[in-house]
C-alpha cells in the first residue's frame, strides 16, 4: 500500500502515527508487560551509562570487558576508532537527550552540567566530519532544544544556552572541510589545525549529503546562514551527480565530483542520504527536499528493489547490474523511512527480512550474503537500525507483533551482550564471541528506540509538530517562527504548500494481517508477522537456517547401464548434467510444501534460483522405476548448453577502406554464463585508450568509460589481475561480455577464475560461480587486428556466435520426483541438433544473461568488498565503518 502521505508529513510529523495508530484495534501486549519492558530498557540504559561514568569518563567510550575507557590513538590507520573518538567524552555527549526522553530529569541536568564544565573542542583530533556532525553536533543541539523549550517537559531552569555555544564552536571547526571546488566537504578534518595536506579526497554520498538537519537547525537557532548553506550545497551536489536511473553511487571525489565507486543501494555509504532528504522536508517544510526524495525513491524502487520487494540490492548506478549478493545491517533503517514516506506495505516486508536474520543469530550481522545464506561480516556492534524500524512500524500500525519483536530483542541483548561493566558488541554472531567495545550509539539510539517502543505516552508521541530523529537518534524540532516564509518553500511551479489536513485520513487505514496457521521462526509469540503466510515462509527460506533435514543419496543405475563420470557444467541459469548416474544428491523440502529442491549435487552448492537440466537419455535408466530408486521419472521455455568455443565475426577496414568480414575463434571462460546454441549477438567491441592504463581492465572504470562500454563487448589485455576480476569490472561498467587478448600467440584457452583451489575469490563465493557476463579469449595475433581497427575507426561492429555442431537441449514433458513429490529445480530436456531458428539479441543486451533485476540470489556478485566511503586505508570494506 503506497499512500500519498508525504504532504501531511511536513506539518504533522506523526503522520502515520496519528493517522493509522488510532484505528488499529488488535488485542496485544498487556499494559503491565509493556511498562515492565519499558522499565527494563531504562535499567539497561542505566547499566551501560553508569558503567561508562564509573570506568571510562572523561574518555570517549567504554571498554565493557576490560572495564576501562578508550579515546583516540596515534595510529592514523586506526580509522574505525579515530574517525569518531576525538577526546571530547563522546558517550556522555551522544547520550544527552536520552535522559530527557527517558524522563530522567536529574540525570539530564547532571549530564548537561558535565558537558558544559568539561567538554571542549580545542583538540588535535582528526575526525570524520559526518560522524562528529551526527554524534556530537546533533546531540548538543537536541539537548539545547529540550533544555530550553517548556513544551517538552525537560526544561532546565538554570540553563543559559551554553550547549548551543558549544555546538557553534564545533561547527566552526568543521567548516574548513567545506572549502572544496565542489562544496562537498573533505571527509575528515583536524579540529585544531583544519584539513591536513595529506587528506583523502574520496568521500561517500552519506558523508557529503547527511549534514543538512544538524547544520540547518544550527543556522535557524543562531541566525548564521553559513552552516545551512554549506550543508545544502553539498547535498545538492551529490544529487546533481546522479545517474540517468536516478541513483547515487557510493563514493566520489570532493575535488571534481567524479564517482570512485558507482555501486548504489540503501546501505553503508549511502543510507542516510535518502533519510535526510525526507526528514529535511519534514523539519524545514521546503519542497526541494521532498522533490528530490520522490525522484530518488522512485529510482530505488525501479532499480534496487527486487521484484518481490524483499531485497534491496547493491547495483551499478548506471547499468542497474547486480554488484554484490550481500546487504548490510545499516540498511535495516529503511523500513522506518518507508513508514515516513507512507509505503507501509514495503516497509513490513523489508523489516521482516531483517528480523528473520536477527532471529537466526539473535543479533544482526554487519553483512549478510543472500547467495550463501550466511554472514559475510559476522560482527554486531550493537547497532540500532532494526529497532528503529520496529519502533516506527509499531507507531504506524499499532500491531502488537512489533511489541513482541521488541521484547525478543530486549531478551537477546540481555542474554548475548550484557556483561558486568556494560554491554559488549559481538565479534562473531555465529560463535557468540564478544568484542570489547560499547559504541556511543548503543545508548543514544539502540536503547532509546527500544524505550520509546514501550512508552506509549512519551512526549515524542503526543506532541504534534515538525520534529524528527536524526540518523543518530537525536530529537530535533523547530518552532514555526524559525521556518522560512511560505514564498521560500514553494515548488518551482509556484504552487503553495498544501492546506492543513481535514479530519478524513489521506491514507488507507492499516489493518494487521494475522495468520492463524503461521508460526514464528524460532520462539513462540502471540502474534505472527503482518504478512501473508506464503511470504513468511519464503522469507524464512531466503534467510536459511531452517531446521528441515536434508536427504542425501547417490543415484545408481539398476538396469546394468554403464556410464562415465557425469559431466556437470555451469550455465546461465544453473547447471547442466549429461546424466545422473553416479551423481550424489542432497535434496530438501521446499518451504512452500510444493515438493523438493536439489541443494547440492556432487558436493557443489545449488542456489535457490538455479535450474538443473538433464537430457532425457541421461535419466533413461530411471524411466522404468526400479525398487529403491530415490529418483523417479517440467517444462521450460529456455534452452541451454555449455560451450567451449565461440566465433567472433568482425567487420574490418582493409587498406583500401573496404569493409570485409573477418572471423576470429574465441575460447569461452570456465566461469560465467555460456551462450545458447544457435544464438547470434549483434553488438560492437570497444577498445579503450591504453595511455590511461585501462587496457588491462583491472580497476573501476570512470563514468566516461561507462558510457563507452555500456551494452558492448569490452576488449582488454591479459595480465595485471585475474581473468575473473576483469569480468567483474567490465560487468559493473555495463558490458555484455569481455574479450581478453592473450599475450602468447597464437594460442587461446578457456580462462579459469583463478580461485579453483578455494571456495572464495574473485567471481567465486562459497564455491559458486557468481559472474554474470561471459568472458572470451582471443589470440594475440587476432587481438592485434581488432586493436588496430578500433584505434582507427572506433568501436568494431561484430557478431558473436556459438560454435556450430553443438547439441542443444529443449524441454520435454517429464518430471523428476523424490518421495512421490516433484523436484522443482530439475528439468528434463530433449536432445536436438543444430538447425533450430537462430535468435538475435534485441533490446538491452544484459537482459539476455538472466541475472539482472531478479534478486541477490542470482549470480553476478563478484564483490568481496565495496570501495570508497572516504576511507584511505586499502583492503577496507565500506560497511565496516558506520556511515
Amino acid at each position: 500500500m503506497r499512500a500519498a502521505c508525504g504532504v501531511w508529513v511536513a506539518w504533522f510529523s506523526v503522520l502515520l502515527f496519528v493517522l493509522l495508530g488510532d484505528h488499529a484495534s488488535v488485542k496485544g501486549m498487556t499494559v503491565e508487560r509493556r511498562l515492565e519492558l519499558r522499565n527494563k530498557v531504562k535499567e539497561m540504559f542505566d547499566h551501560g551509562y553508569q558503567n561508562y561514568l564509573r570506568h571510562a569518563y572523561p574518555l570517549d567510550e567504554l571498554n565493557p570487558l576490560a572495564c576501562n575507557g578508550r579515546t583516540k590513538d596515534d595510529n592514523p590507520g586506526n580509522w574505525n576508532v579515530n574517525d569518531v573518538l576525538g577526546n571530547f567524552s563522546l558517550t556522555l555527549v551522544d547520550s544527552l537527550d536520552a535522559h530527557a526522553i527517558m524522563r530522567d530529569q536529574p540525570e539530564f541536568e547532571k549530564a548537561v552540567r558535565l558537558v558544559i564544565d568539561h567538554v571542549h573542542f580545542e583538540q588535535d583530533s582528526r575526525v570524520q566530519v559526518f560522524e562528529v556532525t551526527i554524534r556530537v553536533l546533533g546531540a548538543l543541539l537536541s539537548a539545547h532544544i529540550l533544555a530550553t523549550e517548556e513544551k517538552w517537559g525537560s526544561r532546565i531552569a538554570w540553563y543559559n544556552g551554553e550547549l548551543l555555544l558549544l555546538a557553534q564552536e564545533l561547527a566552526d571547526r568543521l567548516m574548513p572541510a567545506f572549502n572544496t571546488p565542489t562544496g562537498m566537504p573533505w571527509p575528515r578534518v583536524n579540529l585544531k589545525y583544519g584539513v591536513l595536506s595529506h587528506e583523502t579526497e574520496v568521500t561517500c554520498s552519506a558523508g557529503a549529503g547527511t549534514l543538512i538537519l544538524e547544520f540547518g537547525v544550527l543556522t535557524r537557532l543562531t541566525g548564521n546562514a553559513t552552516y545551512e548553506d554549506a550543508a545544502k550545497k553539498a547535498l545538492l551536489r551529490v544529487w546533481a551527480q546522479r545517474s540517468p536511473l536516478d541513483l547515487v553511487g557510493n563514493s566520489l571525489s570532493v575535488k571534481d565530483a567524479k564517482w570512485y565507486n558507482t555501486v548504489a543501494g540503501i546501505g553503508a555509504g549511502i543510507d542516510s542520504f535518502y533519510e535526510y532528504l525526507l526528514k529535511a522536508y519534514i523539519l524545514f517544510g521546503e519542497y526541494v527536499y521532498l522533490d528530490i526524495f520522490d525522484a530518488a525513491y522512485r529510482g530505488l524502487m525501479n532499480a534496487v528493489k527486487d521484484e518481490r520487494g524483499l531485497i534491496y540490492r547493491n547495483v551499478d548506478m548506471f547499468s542497474g547490474a547486480l554488484a554484490a549478493t550481500w546487504v548490510d545491517s545499516l540498511a535495516a533503517f529503511f523500513p522506518g523511512l518507508q513508514v515516513l514516506a507512507g509505503d507501509i506495505e514495503n516497509a513490513i516486508k523489508l523489516h521482516q527480512v531483517y528480523y528473520t536474520i536477527w532471529r537466526r543469530y539473535r543479533s544482526l550481522p554487519e553483512r549478510f550474503d543472500f547467495q550463501t545464506r550466511a554472514p559475510a561480516i559476522a560482527i554486531y556492534p550493537l547497532r540500532p537500525e532494526l529497532i528503529e524500524s520496529t519502533y516506527m512500524l509499531y507507531q504506524a500500525t499499532k500491531d502488537p507483533y512489533y511489541l513482541e519483536v521488541g521484547e525478543q530483542i530486549v531478551m537477546d541483548l540481555e542474554e548475548s551482550t550484557r556483561v558486568q561493566c556494560g554491554f559488549a558488541a559481538l565479534a562473531d554472531v555465529v560463535k557468540g564471541e564478544l568484542d570489547d567495545r560499547m559504541e556511543s550509539f548503543f545508548l543514544s539510539e539502540t536503547l532509546k528506540y527500544l524505550y520509546l517502543l514501550f512508552d506509549e505516552d512519551n512526549f515524542v508521541h503526543v506532541n504534534d509538530g515538525n520534529h524528527v530523529f536524526t540518523t543518530e537518534g537525536h530529537f530535533l524540532s523547530l518552532s514555526y517562527d524559525l521556518l522560512k516564509h511560505e514564498s521560500d518553500t514553494r515548488r518551482p511551479d509556484n504552487s503553495t504548500r498544501p492546506p492543513r489536513p481535514s479530519s478524513q485520513p489521506m491514507c488507507d487505514r492499516y489493518m494487521p494481517i494475522h495468520n492463524s496457521n503461521a508460526t514464528s521462526y524460532y520462539l513462540p509469540v502471540e502474534h505472527s508477522p503482518p504478512l501473508p503466510q506464503d511470504e513468511i515462509i519464503f522469507i524464512k527460506h531466503l534467510i536459511g537456517g531452517t531446521q528441515m533435514r536434508p536427504f542425501e543419496f547417490k543415484v545408481e543405475p539398476h538396469d546394468g547401464s554403464v556410464y562415465q563420470s557425469a559431466r556437470i557444467v555451469k550455465s546461465a541459469d544453473g547447471f547442466i548434467a549429461d546424466h545422473f548416474a553416479g551423481v550424489q544428491f542432497q535434496v530438501e523440502r521446499d518451504p512452500t510444501g510444493a515438493g523438493y529442491r536439489v541443494t547440492k549435487m556432487n558436493g557443489k552448492d545449488v542456489q535457490p534460483t538455479d535450474i538443473i537440466k538433464v537430457p532425457q537419455k541421461g535419466i533413461s535408466f530411471l524411466t522404468s522405476p526400479a525398487k529403491g530408486d530415490p529418483l523417479q521419472p517440467s517444462r521450460s521455455p529456455d534452452n541451454g548448453l555449455s560451450h567451449q568455443g565461440a566465433r567472433l565475426e568482425a567487420y574490418l577496414h582493409d587498406d583500401n577502406g573496404e569493409i570485409l568480414q573477418r572471423d576470429f575463434m574465441l575460447a569461452i571462460a570456465q566461469f560465467g554464463p555460456q551462450m545458447l546454441p544457435s544464438e547470434v549477438i549483434n553488438t560492437s567491441l570497444v577498445v579503450l585508450d591504453d595511455e590511461r592504463d585501462v587496457e588491462y581492465g583491472c580497476h573501476p572504470f570512470s563514468p566516461e568509460d561507462h558510457r563507452l562500454i555500456q551494452g558492448r563487448l569490452l576488449f582488454v589485455r591479459r595480465g595485471g589481475c585475474l581473468f575473473a576480476e576483469k569480468a567483474i569490472w567490465a560487468e559493473l561498467a555495463g558490458a555484455i561480455g569481455v574479450v581478453v587478448m592473450n599475450h602468447v600467440e597464437p594460442f587461446i584457452f578457456p580462462m579459469a577464475s583463478g580461485a579453483e583451489q578455494g571456495l572464495d575469490g574473485p567471481g567465486l563465493s562459497n564455491g559458486v560461480d557468481t559472474i554474470s557476463i561471459p568472458a572470451y579469449m582471443v589470440s594475440g595475433r587476432d587481438g592485434a587486428l581488432l586493436v588496430r581497427e578500433a584505434s582507427k575507426h572506433g568501436p568494431v561492429k561484430v557478431q558473436l556466435r556459438a560454435l556450430d555442431g553443438i547439441e542443444a537441449l529443449g524441454a520435454v514433458d517429464l518430471q523428476i520426483q523424490f518421495a512421490g513429490r516433484p523436484v522443482l529445480n530439475v528439468m528434463v530436456v530433449q536432445e536436438v541438433r543444430e538447425g533450430h531458428t537462430s535468435r538475435e539479441m534485441k533490446g538491452p543486451p544484459w537482459r539476455r544473461w538472466g541475472t539482472r533485476g531478479s534478486g541477490l540470489l542470482d549470480p553476478g556478485s563478484g564483490f568481496g568488498c565495496l570501495m570508497g566511503c572516504g576511507i584511505a586505508a586499502t583492503q577496507t570494506c565500506c560497511s565496516d565503518v558506520r556511515l
